[in-house]
């Protein structure tokens, strides 16, 4: 693991281990629990990672689980790339974070008309009310 360079490699590489594990291959527990550990750690991250890594600790609960979701290997392979396909479209832009989504369709909603009368109220209340001035602003 120390020739992975970035968060993104780290998450490409926790994705690997996890198809080797689901498709017959041999994959290393301690980089799995390490990997997982440190995703789940990152507040940024933990959100983009797939609930079932959450759930399963170690490659023998993932065996466990993945073994009996899904018969085929090719099946195994699609799920696991679609699932991580979040985290990994956040680390490879890194421009986004999980709330802009939800802060832009906010920003939606208002309108010109809108926020002139909240700073119209902001102006007004600069002598009498200083904080709910900065508060309207």
């Amino acid at each position: 693991m120390e020739n992975l360079e970035n968060d993104y490699e780290q998450a490409q590489y926790l994705q690997s281990l996890l198809i080797a594990e689901a498709t017959g291959r041999t994959a290393d527990e301690n980089d799995y629990q390490e990997l997982r550990q440190y995703f789940l750690d990152k507040p940024d991250f933990k959100s983009l990672v797939p609930s079932w890594i959450r759930v399963n600790r170690n490659l023998a609960q993932f065996w466990q689980y993945i073994k009996f979701k899904f018969p085929t290997y090719a099946e195994r392979r699609n799920f696991i790339w679609s699932e991580f396909m979040p985290l990994l479209e956040y680390l490879e832009t890194g421009a986004k974070t999980p709330a802009d989504q939800t802060v832009s369709e906010v920003l939606k909603r208002f309108n010109a008309e809108s926020v002139q009368i909240i700073w119209t109220k902001a102006l007004d209340r600069r002598q009498s009310d200083p904080q709910g001035a900065i508060t309207a602003a």
